[in-house]
């Protein structure tokens, strides 16, 4: 069932992010990826279970918190994962959907979430399509340097906040993350 440039795990195609990546068009801001006020690009990528997750689907729960890290039993993603895993319950208070991308494969996703006892969802993109979408052009340097980014989209689809931070930085702790959810959700945005 797999055509040309398409994985079953991944709709979103090689054709697709060719034609992403090719734009420069201003008024979507594409080449910088996932772009603030923007409509969040939609994905299908498998779980560390084997299920797939679809992007849109997870709305109808609430917001998403989409954190991409560069792999498994990296020191910087284990950091950061555990904080999201210490502070999961106030992820949940805020009917957030806390969901981990990494390049690694479904198997080796599920051995770190078991070992880690990680409550939510780390999803396989292997190749990285889905994140060289999200990243865009502007920050795909960022990415091939092993960065970890953040992106929180609103239950509409519509990306709220964007953290991507070099590799060598302090990532995006829970406290963070869950501090400018409230914020935007003051303000309504979220």
């Amino acid at each position: 069932m797999e055509q040309k440039g398409m994985s079953v795990a991944n709709i979103v195609t090689d054709d697709d992010i060719e034609a992403i990546f090719a734009r420069d068009d201003s008024a979507t801001h594409l080449g910088e990826g996932a772009a603030i006020g923007k409509r969040a690009t939609d994905f299908q990528l498998s779980d560390q279970g084997g299920g797939s997750i679809k992007l849109s689907d997870l709305f109808k729960r609430g917001p998403v918190v989409l954190s991409f890290f560069p792999g498994d039993f990296t020191f910087s993603a284990l950091d950061q994962l555990i904080d999201y895993r210490d502070s999961y319950e106030d992820f949940e208070a805020l009917s957030l959907n806390l969901i981990g991308v990494t390049p690694n494969s479904v198997l080796n996703n599920g051995i770190f979430a078991s070992a880690n006892q990680l409550p939510f969802k780390l999803l396989s993109d292997a190749g990285q399509r889905v994140s060289e979408v999200w990243y865009g052009k502007k920050f795909r340097w960022l990415l091939e340097q092993g960065s970890q980014g953040v992106f929180i989209v609103s239950q509409a689809g519509i990306v709220v906040e964007r953290i991507i931070e070099p590799v060598t930085l302090h990532q995006a702790q829970a406290t963070k993350i869950l501090s400018k959810v409230r914020a935007l959700r003051a303000r309504k945005h979220i």
